[in-house]
């Protein structure tokens, strides 16, 4: 038995443990948030590899190297569930909306919006959401009534317009807490043309519990194999080692 062909098993099984290892964690991650508010579910991306074994300056063969390549994030629209709460804004279509942070403007679908001692609209974290002038401002004790378009209204008076902000199909948007995405410094967000706000509801995680669960358990499955696979290697090195065929 040869060694890089040992080798090459070994590192094949190790990498494909490690990479539903990952897939694993990604999985559980999407259940923990099954009932965030505005979350939307990652999606593990594997990638294989054939690269070349070496054996000090001489090439021996191919190995098969499996890793986690990316995730990406699914922005399929969650359910809009009702609540009655006049604070909480749902997004039915495209689009989120645009926050002020200490670490600058983020983006996010959570609705469950509160005012703060200022009067702003802010999200439960405290972080103002921006309109077309800035902060939104609901003063007063009047009826707040937000319109599909964005339109905020405070005893039929207009009190701003809350902006819904898209980007491009592909986007590689970053998840960075609190619910709150970023894009590339290089891509722009445009404006939704005809956003959809109901106000009362919120939109709730894009998470399907039930084939999560089921990806979860064909993950599992996977890594005992890999596992099986790197046990039997262990036995044939040695077994090898008690022959002499290293």
């Amino acid at each position: 038995m040869k060694d890089v062909a040992y080798n090459a098993g070994l590192l094949s099984a190790v990498s494909g443990a490690m990479a539903r290892l990952q897939a694993l964690d990604v999985a559980a991650n999407n259940l923990a948030n099954a009932k965030t508010i505005g979350f939307k579910r990652d999606i593990p991306d594997f990638e294989s590899r054939l690269i070349q074994a070496q054996r000090g300056r001489s090439r021996d063969g191919l190995v098969t190297i499996t890793r986690l390549k990316e995730t990406r994030i699914d922005r399929k629209q969650g359910d809009l569930e009702t609540t009655g709460n006049p604070f909480d804004l749902g997004i039915d279509g495209p689009g989120f909306f645009k926050v002020r942070t200490p670490a600058g403007d983020r983006y996010t679908r959570q609705g469950n919006l509160t005012r703060d001692n200022q009067d702003r609209l802010v999200t439960r974290e405290g972080y103002p959401v921006l309109g077309a002038s800035g902060p939104i401002i609901v003063s007063g004790d009047g009826e707040v009534e937000i319109s599909e378009d964005g339109s905020v209204l405070i005893d039929e008076q207009e009190a701003g317009v809350i902006t819904l902000y898209e980007f491009p199909a592909g986007t590689p948007l970053e998840k960075v807490g609190d619910g709150l995405f970023i894009a590339p410094k290089t891509t722009a967000p445009t404006t939704v043309a005809n956003p959809r706000l109901i106000q009362g509801a919120l939109e709730a995680g894009n998470v399907n519990v039930l084939r999560e669960m089921t990806r979860m358990v064909t993950y599992e499955r996977e890594f005992e194999t890999y596992q099986k696979m790197i046990k039997a290697y262990g036995q044939l090195a040695t077994k090898a080692a008690e022959l002499g065929a290293f």
